[in-house]
């Protein structure tokens, strides 16, 4: 008998650890999964028909104490979530991207943590279990912009690394600062839905033009002064070429209100980037009908979900806006704009809550985002608050009062 079980034990217990780390059940309530998991088991020959009546009795028997059992929060395994951290020298950055993976990996089955890491750093999250991505700071030449173009850089690599996936459908970027309202992202649904490009809407946004493709809109005067072109020569021009200019600068004091005003367009890593592009012959196969390069509006770009399917052409897109150095909020907008224009590739646009305040990177910026369920707060700083983290992170997968409680328990 026990050379039989020590058998046992030597033969299948490898098999046994891979099949309950791949397991997975479409039941979401802990009774159902934990006896669907049982009859698995059965089936497999791990375990006898006794155990699983014995197991069935035992949760009817707690159903009848009427025994509350946990919510379950069952993890998304067709989707990898790719987590951007900007720096990774600081005493505590080890722990806040062990923090975060951990935390994650409760929703997520595979989580990326990618960062400007060294070869010491990345042996030492690996024997943490971290899947680290290590970024190459030495690509961009000012540490201060490291943020500006690598979260690109990062998505693409992480891409082309699960488009062969049998397993991993999209992949879902988001800053380290960002929370994350997995049930708004879903839309409720498991397995995670993967059809469509997930962009961000800024709830304070009012001109609701992020990731929205203004050629065709009835509101002229909105698409004039949100969206631009640019030719092969490089002349820019608003979009319905009444008005042209041969620098940013001079486009933009043409225009009122142009960008909503926002300073950085103008700046060699947005319009003045893009303006290089244009002129690019690689960039020929995305000029419109007219030979113009057609640019949408800037979007805030702390969060981005792209199907696996659309790998490659994101990749392609993603390396002419790197080899011009445009900074990600000018980006992601034309780069989801091509895909969309190459395979009518669907969005959906989910709403994220976000400072710019003086209250930004504190927890109680979150305080704005408690009047109507959001898929994204940003930013919350991890720091050293890895409790008020934790905390914060998983009500934010609740409804709002559950938040609104976590937040009115934290001390100021």
């Amino acid at each position: 008998g026990d050379l039989s079980a020590d058998h046992d034990l030597y033969t299948k217990s490898g098999k046994l650890i891979d099949f309950l780390s791949s397991w997975d059940s479409e039941h979401l309530n802990l009774p159902q999964r934990v006896e669907q998991l049982w009859i698995d088991l059965y089936e497999r020959s791990y375990i006898e028909l006794d155990d699983v009546v014995a197991m069935q009795k035992w949760l009817e028997a707690l159903i009848t104490m009427g025994y509350k059992f946990p919510e379950t929060k069952p993890r998304i395994r067709n989707v990898a979530l790719m987590g951007q951290f900007n720096y990774a020298d600081f005493p505590n950055s080890m722990k806040q991207i062990m923090i975060w993976s951990q935390k994650n990996r409760e929703r997520f089955q595979t989580v990326v943590a990618a960062a400007p890491l060294n070869e010491t750093q990345v042996e030492y999250l690996k024997t943490h279990r971290v899947d680290a991505l290590q970024a190459d700071e030495r690509e961009f030449e000012k540490r201060g912009r490291f943020g500006f173009y690598n979260p690109m850089s990062n998505l693409m690599r992480t891409l082309q690394r699960f488009a062969n996936s049998s397993t991993i459908e999209a992949v879902l970027y988001a800053h380290d600062d960002a929370l994350l309202n997995v049930t708004d992202l879903s839309g409720g649904n498991y397995p995670f839905p993967t059809d469509k490009i997930l962009a961000n809407r800024r709830q304070s946004e009012s001109n609701n033009a992020e990731y929205v493709d203004l050629r065709t809109i009835p509101d002229r005067e909105k698409a004039r002064r949100l969206s631009h072109r640019v030719f092969p020569n490089g002349t820019l021009s608003d979009v319905d070429k009444t008005v042209f200019a041969k620098t940013p600068k001079e486009l933009k004091e043409q225009i009122p209100n142009f960008h909503s005003n926002w300073g950085l367009w103008r700046e060699p890593f947005c319009a003045g980037g893009q303006q290089q592009m244009a002129m690019d012959p690689e960039f020929a196969n995305y000029l419109e009908p007219d030979g113009s390069a057609w640019f949408p509006y800037h979007t805030q770009s702390d969060f981005l979900m792209v199907p696996t399917k659309y790998a490659f052409e994101f990749a392609e897109a993603a390396t002419l806006h790197l080899k011009h150095k445009i900074f990600i909020e000018c980006a992601f907008g034309k780069i989801v704009d091509i895909l969309q224009q190459k395979f009518e590739a669907p969005i959906r646009h989910v709403k994220l809550c976000t400072d710019w305040g003086k209250l930004r990177g504190t927890w109680k910026a979150i305080d704005v985002c408690k009047s109507e369920p959001v898929a994204v707060l940003h930013p919350f700083k991890i720091g050293d608050r890895f409790d008020e983290f934790w905390m914060v992170a998983d009500a934010i997968n609740f409804p709002l009062e559950k938040l609104n409680k976590t937040l009115g328990s934290i001390p100021v």
